[in-house]
């Protein structure tokens, strides 16, 4: 819903554009009550007292007490945060005001969760030569708990001029409002005989900010948005600048917009601030969003890690949170193409979608690599072939998910996903067509994808239900993902292309047939990946989900250079690590059990292959039993013909039947011993775990050694503590080495206990389908005898 608000454009330096309001999740929770306005009152300055709030209504309410903290050294004046500084240029202003809800408010309209009240605030400056300063001053306050804010400024103007006119006591204007806004009919409300449009209490569960938008933010300080977006996620300190008031409130309000699906903690939000009370958000630490009028803010660099002016720019504390934040590669495409869709004319919604979606992305990453034990450290980073954070610091990611937005966030969508993977319902539902024949205008060549329809109810999936198309090398790359980033899981196997194609040369099937063979085998594949627990929770399931087609085979491309890189890397490293540690036992077992596992696969295969040359040549010997008894036509009666014509016809079905029927027990058979090679795969995965645990281990042993040496000198003092700190980091890497090691060791024990009931399970069926083809195959084979037979007896009648 696009709102728009009244400024002068002569003295605003900010350009408001699109305008809309935000979307908060809070809880799906009905309202309670119907009451949404908490208080009214009225700022003015007083020559001798300053800023002060003259008039309350209902007048028992202690604003300032239900503002400040208990306890707090340092208290805030609210009345300085609707009187903003040099507000005397402009003929009238406006801004918000957040009060954190401490009290019971049982009688006000909420949402469960709602942690907070909206303040609306309208002033004026009256021009007045009877009075000493030439103006009168005043501010309108109003503390609702529906932040449809704008839709009350001409209530709160109306009811200020009343007020500044004198046509009304301070006090029965402030009551006259209260009552008028809280017993409004139908969506409109009467205040001093006028009628007005004013929005219901919200019936969703969502917290609608009107002013707030990404939009503007980008069109004011452009690519460096991203800046401000690593702050939120940093909970940084985050102050704009400028004039008038209005604007500056909007910029605070629109920053939560950039961070969604995070929860919007807008107690830490202060569209407006002062001099006076800056010193009491200091007080409270941690990170908040603030504005100001007054430029004196922008030269005191303790009181932000980011500062953006009118101008459109964005300066970082050269000593705080930012100061070796650079964007990466990911940033930088993601803010080209909002940018590029702002300039063809995209909504604010699908600006927000776009962020929404990006924001989601790497947050899932940062909870795999910043929450993983896997060994990684800032050099490693871009061989991690991550779709966004390749470039990203480590160190940038790990205090990310450190932080408590970032930690409710992931703590939410953890139990979300618990609570449906709990229930009975399938968290994935999954189809593949058959494939669709395309051609590259660029290369001249034809390929084919598979379009995959898919259905979730996983919460931190954006697009629940969708059809993509995907080529088989996409579903490559999903599973070298996995196995990459998944220590100690066993990734379900994909036959490779060569693999389908022997077994349809083996069993004599055609291209569309072939097709098939790999539709089958990867609906399995996905059906796998979407039943194991910890794989279905994955972002790289859910890029390859959801990611449109050239987002994605950008994100393939990007994937395809960095495994090229981590393989020369691999290839390097053989001839540096030294042999692991002794093999664990459960290692051992494991490799004992796929040896004999792969070996019975394999007879069992070789028996299958057997078993289909020999049904071949029978049914082959059938065919020319029935040619031979058809040339009896030439010496017998001509009926011997039609009767050599039923066994031909009898042997061209029986060989239909056995590529077909065997050609699914060579493809389970197939897929069995790729489990296999994947359990292989992982053992291998553990192995070199092993090796780098055992070299930290060594490279802690030599530091120690080093830094002795060293203290046994003198004169070596910046030598020591170079030594000190090399001994630091290699005593975390060792923490992060064994950490690592011993949970993709537990995980692995976990997973062959998971590996070998399904293999009972697929071999079961395996068995079960053999049984089962033999039965129908033997039914169908008597029925083609017996039409021999009756053909026969024609003859003989």
């Amino acid at each position: 819903m696009e709102t728009t608000h009244e400024s002068d454009p002569s003295t605003s330096n900010f350009t408001d554009v699109g305008m809309t309001s935000d979307e908060t999740t809070i809880t799906d929770a009905p309202l309670r009550n119907t009451k949404t306005v908490h208080c009214i009152c009225i700022a003015e300055f007083d020559i001798i007292k300053g800023n002060m709030l003259s008039h309350v209504y209902p007048p028992d309410i202690d604003i300032n007490n239900l503002y400040n903290e208990q306890g707090a050294t340092t208290l805030t004046n609210v009345a300085d945060l609707c009187l903003p500084d040099g507000s005397h240029v402009f003929e009238d202003d406006a801004t918000c005001v957040i009060l954190p809800l401490r009290n019971s408010t049982e009688d006000l309209c909420l949402h469960d969760g709602q942690k907070v009240l909206f303040g609306a605030v309208c002033f004026r400056n009256k021009k007045d030569p009877s009075v000493k300063r030439g103006a009168v001053q005043k501010s309108i306050l109003l503390f609702t708990s529906d932040p449809a804010l704008e839709s009350l400024d001409p209530l709160l103007r109306l009811t200020l001029n009343k007020v500044l006119d004198s046509e009304c006591e301070p006090q029965v204007a402030l009551s006259t409002l209260y009552s008028a806004v809280n017993n409004k009919n139908e969506g409109t409300v009467t205040l001093f005989d006028k009628t007005f449009p004013l929005p219901n209490p919200q019936q969703s569960p969502q917290i609608q900010i009107q002013g707030s938008s990404i939009i503007s933010l980008v069109n004011l300080y452009g690519r460096d948005v991203m800046f401000i977006w690593y702050a939120l996620l940093l909970e940084a300190r985050i102050a704009f600048v400028g004039t008038p008031a209005r604007a500056v409130s909007h910029l605070v309000l629109s920053c939560p917009l950039l961070t969604a699906p995070l929860v919007n903690h807008y107690e830490k939000m202060y569209p407006y601030v002062s001099l006076t009370n800056i010193d009491c958000i200091m007080e409270k630490g941690g990170g908040y969003v603030c504005g100001a009028t007054n430029r004196l803010f922008e030269t005191r660099a303790e009181w932000w890690d980011l500062c953006g002016d009118s101008t459109g720019t964005l300066q970082r504390n050269p000593n705080g949170l930012l100061k070796n934040v650079k964007l990466s590669g990911g940033d930088v495409n993601h803010i080209n193409r909002v940018v590029s869709g702002i300039e063809r004319g995209e909504s604010e919604d699908w600006v927000r979608e776009q962020f929404r979606s990006y924001t989601a992305t790497f947050l899932r990453e940062c909870a795999d690599r910043g929450l993983s034990q896997v060994p990684t450290n800032n050099t490693q980073m871009g061989l991690f072939g991550s779709m966004l954070l390749g470039n990203v610091d480590i160190q940038l990611i790990q205090e990310i998910v450190k932080r408590d937005t970032f930690l409710e966030y992931h703590n939410k969508l953890m139990r979300d996903s618990e609570l449906l993977l709990s229930s009975n319902d399938a968290p994935f539902t999954f189809q593949i067509n058959e494939p669709e024949k395309r051609s590259s205008d660029t290369l001249k060549t034809t390929y084919f994808v598979f379009p995959v329809q898919y259905e979730t109810k996983l919460p931190h999936y954006h697009i629940q239900k969708n059809t993509i198309y995907r080529r088989f090398r996409d579903f490559v790359w999903l599973r070298d993902r996995l196995q990459r980033f998944n220590p100690g899981i066993i990734i379900p196997p994909i036959p490779e292309k060569s693999a389908i194609n022997a077994i349809s040369e083996l069993t004599g099937l055609d291209t569309s047939e072939t097709n098939s063979t790999r539709q089958r085998a990867l609906l399995k594949f996905l059906d796998r990946v979407a039943s194991h627990p910890t794989l279905r929770l994955g972002k790289d399931l859910q890029t390859f989900l959801e990611a449109e087609s050239d987002v994605f085979e950008n994100t393939r491309s990007h994937g395809n250079r960095e495994e090229v890189l981590s393989s020369v890397g691999g290839f390097l490293m053989g001839f540096i690590k030294q042999k692991a540690s002794e093999e664990p036992k459960f290692i051992s077992e494991a490799r004992t059990f796929i040896d004999k596992l792969e070996l019975n696969l394999k007879n069992l295969k070789q028996e299958c292959e057997f078993l289909i040359e020999r049904r071949r040549e029978h049914a082959f010997m059938i065919g020319e039993f029935g040619k031979c008894v058809s040339d009896l036509h030439n010496t017998l009666d001509a009926e011997w013909k039609l009767v050599g014509k039923e066994f031909q016809n009898t042997n061209m079905f029986e060989m239909d039947r056995i590529n077909h029927e065997n050609h699914k027990i060579i493809e389970s058979i197939h897929y069995i011993q790729g489990t296999c090679e994947s359990v292989k795969r992982v053992i291998k995965a553990l192995e070199q775990l092993r090796t780098d645990a055992d070299d930290s281990v060594e490279k802690v042993k030599s530091s120690r050694l080093n830094l002795d040496k060293l203290k046994r000198s003198r004169g070596v003092d910046e030598k020591i503590k170079q030594a000190e700190l090399l001994l630091s980091e290699a005593e975390n890497k060792q923490k992060v080495c064994h950490d690592g090691l011993v949970t993709a060791s537990e995980t692995f024990v976990s997973e062959m206990e998971r590996f070998e009931n399904e293999r009972k399970v697929d071999m079961s069926e395996l068995i079960r389908q053999f049984v089962s083809i033999r039965i129908e195959s033997a039914a169908l084979l008597g029925k083609g005898y017996q039409a021999c037979e009756i053909i026969i007896k024609d003859v003989l009648l």
